[in-house]
């Protein structure tokens, strides 16, 4: 299929998003490419119509046979007046082709037509801001009738004698942890004035501790000026009140000792001199400007003025300045009026030359459609406007992915976007905003990205010169082309970047940088490998370091850089890099490069990522609503030559048990140290978790608030969290659950009672993916594997797996896989000798098996179950996989699945580890009656006889086919309807076909809301009995049977024996 032009599509609450967009697919796909001729069903499977009377034009010939109708043959057959850009895919479907097919305010993503939300929209729920036109009323974030989050444009008022301020709150503009009190924001833990409230005054010599008036200090602390200091650790009171450490000496465990901690920036506020430059808090450092508004971009010139842009309200584009002081120097005021229906690319460079800013914007005449139209208005030092606005005329393509402003040394600068012709349009304007030169129009030499355009950059150094750079997707390349001072091309046509071509990401996905001697890097994200890449030119365009690797990536590689004003921020002469985190959760990490690709310094923290700036000797970034100051001298944040991950050997709090506000009954915290080179935590110490509750004890033992509850002598089992659990043959129960922090274990014995409590799997990974839990039927062995990332700085994901006795006491060490998939497709099974096989994609996205024996020793090397075809490229399976043993003999099955219209695949071995079939088998009657992603389930009983079952989207059925142990097909059958979805109905890890004997327990029922019906098959594919679950808590994917015992998820319980066979 085509590739399409991908909006971004706000994800629902409640981790709901692939899910809505899974069943958006479906039905746009139905509706577009189901019914041909004659209204009758023409997906390839369907041979009722076997000639072609009522639709000639769309006969579909196949060898001898009459032929039959299908949707289309050639793309005109899908275009309509409404739908004019269709087309026909191999699979003869009619999809979108581009938005020109979709509904407003959707857009054509992949063949199908979605609603659009903005990957980073404006505002979020419960988001509030204060209104520009009267200083007592605000505006809350609300969705608007396409379920996107959007500032209201109706204001509220403040109670009377109230003002809006902060973060849109009515009071006072106090900072986290600070309360009003009249016109003052107070600490009531701290200030001695207003001790645990306003107006509460301490005596004198009394300090204020947690709110409370005292004489004496907790935690060991010392009273000193009215505060609690810890004088082993306070630099203005080492060892004594009032004994301030020297310059160049710190305090350390109540002694000034010489500074030698070099590597660490200033830490407001903790009265030390942690970056060891004689300075204690200094101002340089800790002078925050506290913007009242978003921060959706800002730009500050080297004589302290810093223009930030609020982003637009959909009339106006608001804006205000501050000084690096924190003064104010001028309100919030509209900065630009939009005349169009929209705006969006809304950014503020500096031009430091002649010390003004330039703001730009994209606006629609028609909301989120062409045609567009670029915007630039400059404004002097004191942010007043100069002149008038500067326009483009309105065309189809110029857009906020399309447009970029550089400035050169005399204030002169450059604006590159896209014109009406889809091509890059490079224009020249002087100091003043007079247009100079429009170079491709006046040389007719054209800048067309291949394949069309969407990131691009432009640069210049002092003296004019300068580079674009272009891009479009994954499949094509990044290029760029440079230019001299007088306006005329150097290079001869766009040039390729050496390793880019089909190795780019999306859209978005690189940034470009260049020097005060016009030295440049070129820095991309290397979607293959999940790295960010960097390539250093010299002032003479030729590459003096390439692919010199910066850091790596998480899933998919795309818009790493999609965000406005992203050329890449200096400082001097050398550059700063950044990570590209796609998550909240990851950290962004800057790096400091000189034009020789040395690394000079590195920050990492919590910060918005796109938004760290300078103004060429000193960098900012934004926290919240603040524009902070921060250091990137040379050597800062660096240990060896990383960046550092802590301050060696300091230590916090830790807590593995979910979030730390829940920590309660028999629950508390631990302690992680640094490690001495900086570049890793320790695991947490001595902190207590949730753990199973024990009947009799009078203790909350999960922390869930209660003691003894549950305790009214059920079978059912209660575990504090639940990912995932096995079960043995006799009922011992083995669960895992990740908290977001750690990965859990508990261990059961048959009678319910706790053989292992809360134990730790990994508490290593930043991020772990749909863990499963496997334990063999004789419940002498378990295995547990995973996906996650690696530690601290890494955002690589591996595949992880353990090997521990039915006791859950570990056998072997972390068993550590490469990966690439970035999803949940891998699995496990053991048999009753302890021997398990692992399944999942290797580094180049093949299947890969490896199997084990009960020591965790390797018996089977890592064995590719496909081989890439002659284009490098895969042929069968890149997503769900399963694999199933006999527990007697070991003898199994691994089976894996693309897409809808590929075939699902198997492929036998015996317990010796030989491999039974030469390629990949074919499941009968799946091509192109399958459906998506995850799709299938596979069982194999003690007689090495094995099913297939799996849910065709085309038919809203599921199939079913029995297989005999040589891997003969002995039976093929229609288990049941696939009712409220026809996608994705085994999708959640560890789905297996349970067995009841040798008999196979077959699924009918969708994924979500209908009732799931389980059917019990001999293996010669006889129905016998059925369960229907009717409760809607338990979850429906997690049912496991032993010896005719049922076991299932509801909640924080196992509920044992509830699903009966009758």
């Amino acid at each position: 299929m085509r590739h399409m032009h991908r909006r971004y599509v706000q994800p629902p609450p409640n981790g709901l998003y692939e899910q809505i967009t899974h069943t958006l697919i479906l039905l746009a796909l139905f509706a577009m490419g189901s019914f041909g001729c004659g209204g009758e069903n023409n997906n390839n499977n369907n041979n009722a119509q076997n000639d072609c009377k009522t639709c000639p034009e769309r006969c579909l010939k196949e060898g001898d046979v009459a032929g039959r109708c299908v949707a289309c043959l050639k793309d005109e057959h899908c275009r309509t007046t409404n739908a004019p850009t269709r087309v026909c895919t191999d699979d003869k479907r009619c999809v979108c082709g581009s938005e020109k097919d979709c509904a407003a305010g959707e857009s054509c993503d992949e063949g199908v037509c979605v609603s659009s939300c903005p990957a980073n929209p404006p505002c979020k729920q419960g988001d509030r801001r204060c209104a520009t036109s009267a200083s007592d009323q605000y505006l809350e974030c609300a969705q608007n009738d396409k379920g996107c989050w959007e500032w209201s444009t109706t204001a509220k008022t403040c109670p009377s004698g109230n003002k809006c301020s902060g973060q849109g709150a009515c009071g006072l503009n106090c900072e986290a942890g600070t309360n009003a009190c009249g016109t003052t924001c107070v600490d009531f833990k701290k200030d001695t004035k207003h001790c645990g409230g306003c107006n509460k005054v301490c005596k004198s010599g009394e300090v204020c501790v947690d709110g409370s008036c005292s004489i004496t200090c907790k935690d060991n602390k010392t009273a000193c000026s009215g505060q609690c200091v810890d004088t082993q650790d306070n630099d203005y009171h080492c060892g004594a009140c009032g004994n301030q450490c020297p310059a160049k000496k710190t305090c350390s465990k109540g002694t000034c000792e010489p500074c030698t901690t070099t590597n660490i920036r200033e830490i407001c506020g903790n009265n030390k001199d942690d970056d060891c430059d004689g300075e204690i808090d200094e101002a340089s450092e800790c002078t925050f400007i506290n913007v009242n508004g978003n921060i959706a971009d800002y730009a500050v010139l080297p004589e302290g003025q810093i223009f930030v842009v609020a982003g637009t309200d959909k009339k106006d584009i608001k804006a205000s300045c501050y000084k690096t002081d924190g003064s104010t120097l001028r309100g919030t005021f509209t900065a630009a009026t939009i005349k169009g229906e929209a705006a969006a690319g809304v950014s503020v460079r500096k031009n430091t030359a002649n010390k003004t800013f330039l703001l730009s914007w994209v606006e629609w005449a028609q909301k989120n459609t062409a045609p567009t139209q670029l915007f630039m208005q400059r404004f002097d030092a004191s942010c007043q406007p100069i002149g008038d606005v500067i326009k483009w005329p309105y065309n189809n393509a110029t857009n906020h992915y399309t447009h970029s402003i550089t400035f050169d040394g005399q204030g002169n600068f450059a604006a590159l976007f896209n014109d009406e012709k889809k091509q890059l349009r490079i224009v020249f304007y002087d100091k003043d905003g007079k247009k100079q030169t429009d170079l491709t129009v006046e040389t007719g030499d054209t800048l067309k990205c291949p394949g069309g355009t969407y990131g691009v950059h432009v640069v210049m150094d002092p003296t004019g010169a300068g580079m674009v750079s272009c891009q479009k997707h994954s499949g094509d390349a990044v290029y760029y082309r440079r230019f001299s001072a007088n306006h005329t091309f150097t290079d001869t046509g766009l040039q390729e970047l050496p390793g880019s071509i089909k190795n780019s990401s999306w859209y978005k996905s690189h940034a470009l940088g260049i020097n005060d001697k016009g030295e440049s890097v070129l820095y991309w994200q290397a979607n293959n490998k999940k790295q960010n890449l960097a390539t250093f030119f010299g002032k003479d365009g030729k590459a003096t370091k390439s692919d010199v690797l910066i850091t790596t990536f998480v899933g998919s590689g795309y818009d790493g850089f999609r965000y406005e004003h992203q050329e890449l921020p200096l400082i001097g002469s050398d550059f700063i890099l950044r990570s590209t985190p796609r998550q909240a959760r990851d950290i962004p990490i800057w790096y400091r490069y000189t034009a020789d690709g040395t690394l000079v310094s590195a920050l990492r923290g919590a910060f918005q990522p796109w938004l760290l700036r300078t103004n060429g000797k000193q960098a900012y970034i934004v926290e919240n609503r603040t524009i902070k100051p921060i250091n990137f001298d040379s050597g800062i944040g660096l240990c060896g030559n990383q960046p550092c991950l802590c301050k060696p050997n300091s230590t916090r709090t830790c807590y593995n048990g979910g979030s730390s506000s829940n920590v309660r009954g028999t629950c508390k915290t631990g302690i992680q140290t640094c490690q001495a080179d900086g570049l890793g935590w320790s695991t947490c110490k001595d902190e207590i978790l949730p753990a199973p509750e024990i009947c009799g004890n009078q203790k909350d033992d999960d922390c869930d608030g209660k003691a003894d509850e549950d305790c009214d002598g059920s079978k059912d089992i209660s575990v504090p969290g639940i990912t995932d659990f096995t079960v043995s043959d006799k009922g011992d129960i083995a669960a895992i659950h990740w908290t977001q922090k750690a990965l859990l274990g508990y261990c059961f014995a048959p009678d319910g009672k706790v053989k292992r409590s809360t134990f730790k799997i990994s508490e290593r990974s930043k991020r772990i993916v749909s863990p499963i839990i496997k334990m063999s039927r004789n419940g002498q062995y378990i295995v547990v594997m995973w996906r996650g990332t690696g530690p601290y700085t890494e955002t690589n994901y591996r595949i992880y797996a353990r090997l521990y006795k039915g006791d859950c006491t570990p056998i072997t060490d972390t068993i550590e896989l490469t990966n690439k998939q970035s999803r949940e497709w891998y699995d496990a099974a053991i048999d009753n000798k302890g021997q398990f096989s692992l399944v999942y994609y290797n580094e180049d996205a093949l299947l890969t098996w490896r199997r084990y024996d009960n020591t965790g020793t390797l018996t089977t090397p890592a064995t590719a179950l496909e081989k890439l075809d002659a284009n490098n490229s895969r042929k069968k399976c890149v997503h769900m996989i399963h694999i199933a043993v006999s527990s007697s003999n070991g003898n199994g099955v691994v089976s894996c699945q693309n897409h809808s219209s590929n075939p699902i695949y198997y492929k036998r071995f015996d317990g010796t580890g030989k491999l039974l079939d030469d390629a990949l088998v074919e499941v009968k009657d799946t091509k192109s009656n399958s459906s998506w992603y995850a799709s299938h389930l596979l069982g194999v009983n003690d007689k090495g006889e094995f099913v297939i079952e799996w849910q065709s989207s085309y038919q809203k059925t599921f199939f079913a086919h029995f297989y005999a142990a040589d891997g003969t097909l002995t039976k093929s059958l229609t288990v049941g309807t696939a009712m409220d979805q026809i996608f994705d109905a085994f999708r959640f890890a560890n789905i297996d076909v349970e067995l009841l004997g040798d008999d196979f327990v077959l699924r009918d029922g969708g994924n979500r809301t209908a009732a799931v019906t389980w059917y019990r098959y001999t293996p010669q594919g006889v129905k016998s009995t059925k369960a229907t679950m009717d409760v809607k808590t338990y979850q429906r994917n997690s049912l496991r049977i032993r010896n005719g015992t049922s076991y299932i998820i509801d909640g924080k319980y196992i509920r044992v024996g509830t699903i009966t066979f009758k």
